[in-house]
């Protein structure tokens, strides 16, 4: 839907890629820091990105 590859979102996020490619596989979690850019990143909520909510 966005188009961003893990490299692309790595570096927006100040982070090596392979950081980023384990939070897809789940084999890492992100910090509350990196869940706040990607919640704005994407336009969701933290909680929607864990997986507490729908919306």
């Amino acid at each position: 839907m966005y188009g961003y590859t893990q490299t692309h979102l790595a570096n927006m996020l100040n982070i090596k890629q392979q950081s980023y490619a384990r939070y897809e596989y789940g084999t890492g979690e992100p910090n509350l820091q990196t869940l706040v850019m990607l919640s704005e990143i994407f336009n969701v909520s933290v909680d929607y990105l864990l997986g507490k909510s729908e919306i």
